[in-house]
């Protein structure tokens, strides 16, 4: 049986652990494993403005790792007005809030590893059929 010889070979790792990240990039050793360091993910610090106090929102997280290629990372059932979220990826984050009596809004970053940022999330009226 004959088997490919990849030790010594030039490789380019990309690895993820939630909104933790590392790269390596070099050559495979002969035996042993490839140590990749990850780097801390980001952090937001956020809460929800307009239209008058919220009980409680749902709010959908949702990555780009690609342009145009947004995924859901989490969706979050939450009370008042503030949120904190860790371990956010270094690329583009949406959070889109819709509160239990129909106002929504939404806000994106870009978070560097390690980055806290705090944001608002404008709230804008529940759009009705007689609002149209």
């Amino acid at each position: 049986m004959a088997r490919d010889h990849v030790e010594g070979q030039p490789v380019s790792l990309a690895v993820r652990n939630g909104g933790r990240t590392g790269t390596f990039t070099g050559p495979l050793p002969a035996s042993g494993e490839v140590v990749v360091r990850l780097q801390a993910g980001g952090s937001v610090e956020g809460t929800l403005q307009g239209g008058g106090p919220v009980a409680s929102f749902t709010l959908t997280v949702s990555a780009e790792p690609s342009p145009g290629g947004w995924r859901t990372i989490e969706v979050l059932k939450l009370q008042g007005q503030r949120f904190d979220l860790g371990d956010l990826p270094p690329e583009p984050v949406r959070l889109v809030a819709r509160t239990d009596d129909g106002r929504a809004g939404d806000v994106e970053v870009r978070l560097a590893p390690g980055q806290v940022v705090q944001v608002s999330i404008l709230l804008h009226p529940a759009v009705t059929p007689a609002s149209r």
